[in-house]
């Protein structure tokens, strides 16, 4: 993932880095969801729930807010799956494969 803002040249333009690793995870998690449609028959439901937990793919684990147009606070319904604003931390990014490093038969040094 993105650590750095980028140069694009076709585009002229620099993408900065937090925008990028969004785009990415995005990405990312489009192709997983790919993945585990095809293995979801194959795959336990509590691997699978590893999984979706690790990466809080229904975003049940905290409150998203924002302020509307007179800056009152307002709880938004978020995409399933998909990171809920344009631009994630290097902090969030790191999170989130940390959780899935703790998941120990999807690190193939831990498979026998």
């Amino acid at each position: 993932m993105a650590s750095a803002d980028t140069f694009n040249p076709s585009m002229k333009t620099t993408l900065p880095a937090d925008q990028l690793r969004c785009a990415q995870y995005n990405l990312m998690i489009s192709q997983l969801r790919v993945a585990l449609d095809h293995r979801t028959s194959k795959l336990p439901h509590e691997k699978m729930k590893e999984i979706l937990d690790a990466l809080d793919w229904y975003h049940t684990q905290s409150l998203h807010a924002t302020k509307d147009i007179n800056g009152d606070p307002v709880f938004l319904e978020l995409p399933v799956g998909k990171w809920p604003t344009i631009e994630m931390s290097i902090q969030h990014a790191t999170d989130k494969f940390d959780r899935l490093e703790t998941i120990t038969w999807l690190n193939p040094s831990c498979r026998s």
